[in-house]
Order: structure tokens, then sequence, then C-alpha cells
């Protein structure tokens, strides 16, 4: 993370800064204490804060818990501890926890001499998540701390999902990506006004949240199973996703279909569906969001997108529901019209009477030069490639392409010297 600090190191051991933290984390318990020991934290807050870059990462933990301390007691300027939410990033995971704690308490804490409109906190808190993001990981990325952009939002989202409710009111996300996109400014979404890259950045919130509602990427305790009230609890959020997202997901995937950035996420949500209540309960929905999925898949080139949305048809079809052979009906229909793209392209014929650029004139090239292809063209041909061999190569996807689109493949391959491969 941010660069560790040699200051106390050259005049304790890590034993001793660690102790000492512990003595005013403990004094401060005492409400009574608190007051008294005011001025004394004023004089040394700065040594205090700098400890949560200690190079000794207990310590660290400990200087970020003492900071929390002094957050829940108003004892922290606005601008001191800045540098503690980037620590939720720290590879250190009791680090990460302990800055969580601080974040939630420092940004996202109620006021408690105030009614609170929980609608605009909600909206308010949303933005604060945002904005923790946006200004944080320029710097990550920087650094290397995190291996890309979505697994920063699962770290953020992860560390501080039991602690905000906000994240769990998948309702909210729901209205906030429609009508943010729709200008329509109705119900709890009319005080938002969100920008692009802040509407991408609330897509990957709102898949990480439904991530970690479902137990995905946490970590169990070692040694340990998931008890019996953990594991129904996770079955419960499923349904409630399935109803409160899967109902929506089709108007979301047509909504931000060309926005690659925004659609990637989405497109993944089915995957942590209860199948079997979203096929019996919203078959509707869910015969309309494989309608989008395809309309996705074919309007967009890039092959991340492609590839996550095989993967979700592929979850689909292995799911334990009712409409598998819509799956199936969907992912031949789809292999389909990409092999009749494909079969479009005469690869013999479309040569251009252009200058090629192995050639040295027009005449030339017409006469003599029969392996010229047109630039789009080839760029065609190469992505109908990719979606046909995406389906073919996907797991419960493949057995329902049909063979011989998986040898036109083969005969593409060939034509184009294994460019695509």
């Amino acid at each position: 993370m941010s660069q560790k600090t040699d200051r106390f190191e050259l005049t304790q051991d890590a034993s001793v800064r660690l102790a000492v933290l512990g003595a005013i984390n403990e004094l401060m318990q005492d409400e009574e204490k608190v007051e008294v020991m005011g001025s004394f934290v004023e004089r040394f807050m700065p040594r205090f804060l700098e400890m949560v870059d200690d190079r000794d990462s207990a310590v660290a933990c400990r200087a970020v818990e003492t900071a929390t301390i002094f957050v829940r007691n108003d004892l922290l300027d606005d601008d001191q501890g800045s540098n503690i939410p980037a620590l939720v990033w720290d590879h250190n995971d009791d680090v990460s926890a302990a800055a969580a704690e601080f974040v939630l308490a420092d940004t996202f804490a109620a006021d408690e001499d105030s009614e609170v409109d929980t609608d605009a906190k909600a909206i308010d808190d949303l933005k604060e998540i945002v904005e923790l993001f946006k200004d944080n990981y320029p710097a990550l990325e920087e650094e290397g701390t995190v291996v890309n952009f979505p697994a920063a939002v699962d770290k953020l989202i992860s560390a501080i999902f039991s602690g905000l409710p906000l994240l769990q009111d998948w309702k909210l996300f729901n209205e906030t990506l429609l009508s943010s996109s729709t200008k329509k400014k109705k119900g709890r979404s009319k005080s938002a006004s969100w920008e692009d890259d802040q509407l991408e950045i609330i897509s990957y919130i709102l898949l990480s949240s439904i991530k970690v509602a479902c137990g995905v990427g946490l970590k169990p305790v070692k040694g340990k199973k998931r008890k019996k009230k953990e594991e129904d609890e996770i079955e419960k959020n499923k349904k409630r996703i399935s109803k409160l997202i899967g109902k929506q997901l089709p108007s979301l995937l047509n909504t931000y279909e060309a926005e690659g950035k925004t659609i990637l996420p989405l497109v993944q949500l089915p995957r942590y569906f209860d199948l079997e209540h979203y096929a019996s309960s919203e078959s509707k929905a869910f015969k309309q969001t494989l309608k989008a999925l395809k309309s996705v898949y074919l309007k967009h080139v890039d092959a991340e997108i492609l590839t996550e949305i095989v993967r979700t048809v592929g979850c689909l079809a292995n799911g334990d529901h009712d409409l598998t052979e819509d799956i199936e009906q969907f992912i031949t229909d789809l292999s389909t019209i990409v092999a009749q793209q494909l079969s479009d392209f005469d690869l013999k014929e479309s040569a251009k009477v252009v200058e090629c650029p192995t050639c040295l004139t027009a005449s030339e090239s017409a006469d003599t030069c029969n392996t010229y292809q047109d630039p789009d063209e080839l760029d065609g041909i190469k992505t109908a490639v990719l979606r046909l061999k995406l389906l073919c190569n996907g797991r419960d996807c493949s057995a329902a392409v049909n063979m011989d689109f998986k040898e036109l493949i083969k005969t593409h391959l060939v034509d184009v010297d294994g460019d695509y491969e």
C-alpha cells in the first residue's frame, strides 16, 4: 500500500508500539476518560496516524483500530486519516478489515442527532462508495496492489458488505441504473445524477454485492464448513436476487447493451440466481433475458464480453430448472446465426481490385494477387469465428452446436493461415 514509515522503528521495537496503542485503545473505551485524554490525543495525533503505515502489520492494524476509536469519539478532523481508506486493499487481511471498520465509522455512520431519510441516505452512501473507489483505484493500479478493476471492486465490497445495508438494496441498484440511463428522475433515484464512469462502477458494485450475498469469494474459516444458518441465508439471498434483479435484468441488458464497460458485469448476474425459482416464477423474464443476451452477443466484438456471456449461458444450461430446452434452443439458434454470418463471407471471391501492400500496382494486384483481403471483411470473419468458436468450446454449450458449424470454423481457420487462433 502506501509508503511504510521507519520513524517509529528508529525509536522502539514493534512490541512497544503495539503495547502503547493497546493501552490507548483500552483507555478510550471509558467515556469519562475520553474527555480527560482530549489534549493528550490532540498532541500526539500525528504520531498515532503515522503508525497506520507501520511496517509491522500488527502495529498498523492496531493503529487503524485506534483511529476508528478517535472517529467514533469525534476526535479526528476532516483531513486526518485520509490515508486509511486505501488500506482496505492491503494484502494483510487484518489491516484490510480494520480499515473497513474505519471507513464505515468515518463515512457511512448515520448522524444520531438528526432524523434520517433512509432513501436519501442510500443514494448518498452509494455516491460515497463510488467516490471512495475512484479516489483510490488509480494509485492501487499504479502500485500493482490489485490485479484489475473488477478485483478491486470485489475487495472493497467484500470488506464493507456486512456493515452497509445499502449493499443488499438491489432494488435501488435497479432504479439507479435504469433511471440514470433513460434520464427519468422519479422515485428514490430522483436526487441522483450519475456520469458514465460512475454507472460503470455501480454495475460492478452490484455484481460484487450479489457475489458476496451468495457466498462467492468469501474465505471460509479454516477447517470449518458453513453452518446451516449461513447456507439457508445464501439460498434466501439467491431467491431475493432472482426476484429483484431477475425481473428487471432484460431491461438492464437492453439499456446498456452498447456500453462495453457497463454491460460486462451485468451479463454475469444470472449465474447467481436461484435458477429453479427464476425459471418457474419469472419464466417470462428468463426468456427475455436469453433474448437480451443474444442481442448483446451479436452486437459486441470484445472477447471478454463474449466469453462472459458464454459462461453465463453455460451456467444456465447446467441449472436445475424446467427451461433447459429453452437454453439449448437458444444456443442452437445463436450458433446458427453466427455460422450463417461466417458462411456469407466468400473468401476467394472477396479479393478487391486495389493496390495490395505486397504488389507494385493496382493492375498487378488484380492480375497476380489472389490473397489480398479487405481489412473490414477480414475483421468481420475474425469476429464471426471468435463468436462461434467460443460457443463450440463453452462448457455446457458445445453439445448444442451443430457439428457442421465446428467444421466451418476449421475451414476458415485454414483459409486465413491460422490468424484467428
